[in-house]
């Protein structure tokens, strides 16, 4: 990004443009100045004027030899894309010019999505001009921009959908905490939560997040085994681990859970291990670490290959191929699920796939394909280079985490590392859920915690 002072305008930067779009501005000194320096650029770019006639007015005297008012009410919006892009059809090389004391105040949040729009078709340039004390005129990249603009409208969204909200907090300041994402699935909370309440330490605090609701029978487990429990009015699950991870300061390592994920009792310290590890001896500084995680994109793969099992598998879903990560039917088909949690005697019972995988030499993988993130642990700081779980404008926000994770798992050279000596179950996705719920009702022992003698 490059910034000029206004009173030493670079009025080269215009000659590379053939239309310079305006969203108006009160400020008739800043914009006289603005278009004395278009003018006087080499190319001298025709100038076009989205405005309110009581603005046109305002305006008066301030012209170009090539410049022309479009009359527009309201806010800026999507409107504004047909018609620009009408105005730069032929290849035109357009710059959008934002006049503001504030280029990202809450009425104008959606000018990067205008320009995100018209960007679809054609390139542009987006040019903000801010007076105030600092006189600056800034010609931004479009990216370092909606950086910017979607930093601001996290910072609202957030302030706007973690107002309401109810926290029983029983923390201990630990320096781990364990999110449960929780809420709709109250028929497996039994073995869930003993899963939980058997495997976790006393280094890890345990909250159980609701997102949207509140749920008593939630609030009187968590009140039995000493567990926080935080809900929120708002339905939106970005919006409730990020309120989580605040309320729990102390906390620099963090695990997060799925209401339908069965841990196992290496889950906890093996993920902490294996992060340790990457970061003092790795070639690399993970994001997140993983288990293996049978009902999976990536982790079905890796089972069937470290058990052999690939046949058989392909077999008892129908399929006439062996099977390849992320293929649909370990999305969709009930099949796979049971296939997985050990329908026809193939796959042992997660508790003794685990015990199994644990006395193995240490292994890990990097999952090379979108990682469903039912199960996983990661730092604090890795979060806070997010800047928090995304929240969308409007609904739950489901499956922005995930997304967020895996594209910055990459683009911050902070991988997704598997740690292959620990499994935990995955009841099932969401075409599954029906009919795997019945299958947990017929066969609750096979999810069940199965007991060893200590070593």
């Amino acid at each position: 990004m490059h910034e000029y002072n206004i009173t030493e305008i670079r009025k080269e930067a215009f000659s590379r443009y053939d239309v310079i779009v305006v969203l108006g501005t009160a400020n008739k000194s800043a914009f006289k100045f603005f278009v004395d320096s278009v003018n006087e650029s080499e190319g001298k770019p025709r100038i076009v004027i989205f405005s309110n006639s009581c603005l046109k007015e305002k305006l008066t005297g301030v012209t170009a030899p090539d410049m022309e008012f479009f009359n527009y009410e309201g806010n800026y919006d999507e409107r504004l894309v047909a018609p620009i892009l009408q105005i730069i059809s032929g290849g035109k090389k357009c710059a959008i010019v934002f006049f503001s004391q504030d280029p990202f105040i809450d009425r104008n949040d959606n000018i990067i999505e205008i320009a995100e729009n018209i960007n679809r078709e054609c390139a542009i340039d987006l040019l903000t001009v801010v007076f105030g004390n600092d006189k600056i005129f800034q010609y931004d990249d479009i990216i370092k921009t909606w950086e910017r603009t979607d930093s601001f409208l996290q910072r609202t969204y957030r302030n706007l959908r973690e107002k309401e909200y109810n926290f029983d907090d029983r923390s201990q300041g630990r320096e781990n905490l364990c999110i449960v994402l929780a809420g709709y699935k109250s028929l497996i909370y039994d073995t869930v939560f003993e899963r939980i309440k058997a495997f976790s330490d006393d280094t890890i605090d345990i909250c159980i997040v609701t997102s949207g609701m509140h749920s008593d029978e939630i609030m009187d487990i968590c009140r039995k085994n000493s567990w926080s429990y935080l809900s929120t009015k708002e339905n939106n699950v970005s919006a409730v681990q990020n309120l989580a991870i605040d309320l729990h300061p102390n906390a620099s390592g963090i695990y997060k859970l799925d209401e339908d994920m069965f841990i196992t009792r290496n889950f906890f310290k093996t993920l902490r291990n294996a992060y340790s590890w990457a970061e003092k001896e790795g070639d690399f500084r993970p994001g997140l670490v993983v288990p293996l995680i049978p009902v999976n994109g990536y982790g079905s793969i890796r089972i069937l290959e470290k058990l052999n099992l690939k046949k058989e598998y392909a077999s008892a879903v129908g399929i006439s191929k062996l099977p390849r990560m992320a293929d649909q039917e370990v999305f969709n088909d009930p099949r796979a699920a049971r296939f997985f949690w050990g329908e026809g005697g193939f796959v042992p019972v997660i508790d003794e796939l685990d015990d199994l995988f644990s006395k193995e030499p240490f292994s890990y993988s990097l999952c090379p394909i979108k990682f469903s993130i039912g199960a996983f642990y990661f730092k604090r700081d890795f979060w806070e280079r997010l800047h928090g779980f995304r929240l969308q404008r409007y609904g739950a926000s489901i499956g922005q985490d995930e997304n967020q994770i895996c594209a910055n798992a990459m683009l911050l050279e902070r991988p997704i590392l598997v740690a292959e000596n620990t499994v935990v179950g995955h009841l099932a996705f969401g075409e599954q859920t029906d009919a795997m719920l019945q299958y947990f009702k017929d066969n609750k022992e096979l999810f069940q915690i199965k007991r060893f003698n200590e070593d």
